[in-house]
């Protein structure tokens, strides 16, 4: 039964159904600072579906140094599953393009900050996020490398 967690009226996937619920929250608070000192209303069902709201605490404004962006596993899959599951639509294509292009003329930041204010999140996160997905690619296209490499050893030796 998936897990769905809601801050703000906003749904969002699990980013790890392993995590206990309070883990989630606060990987969350990379996104939303508020939610560090925020509670987790009881859930619902709905459906197959467990629903999980956040509530901000009345009287307080989140942490009050910006936490340190770390893109790790949890933090990649939230955004991943933000951009992928927009309207009915994937954005991930979309947000590399832009990203690359934002690499290409000098204009990253800005790039990230616009894609970041459409959901809601840091342009830092979305950074950390794009160059997860461009350590992804690199080590994708390295066991490509590996594996042609390996072929063309074996085939010269067939030889």
């Amino acid at each position: 039964m998936p897990r769905i967690f809601v801050v703000d009226g906003r749904e969002f996937p699990d980013p790890d159904p392993n995590l206990k619920v309070d883990e989630v929250r606060q990987s969350m608070s990379v996104f939303f600072p508020e939610l560090s000192n925020a509670e987790t209303l009881k859930e619902k069902k709905r459906g197959e579906d467990t629903i999980f709201e956040f509530k901000r605490r009345v009287g307080t404004k989140g942490i009050t140094d910006e936490p340190e962006v770390i893109v790790d596993e949890v933090t990649f899959n939230m955004v991943d599953g933000m951009l992928a599951r927009q309207g009915n639509h994937d954005d991930r294509p979309a947000a590399v393009d832009l990203l690359e292009t934002g690499v290409q003329n000098g204009t990253l930041g800005d790039t990230a900050r616009v894609i970041a204010q459409r959901y809601s999140l840091r342009p830092e996160v979305i950074i950390g996020w794009y160059a997860e997905v461009l350590k992804r690619r690199v080590k994708e296209i390295t066991k490509q490398i590996e594996e042609l490499t390996e072929a063309r050893i074996d085939y010269a030796g067939s030889r």
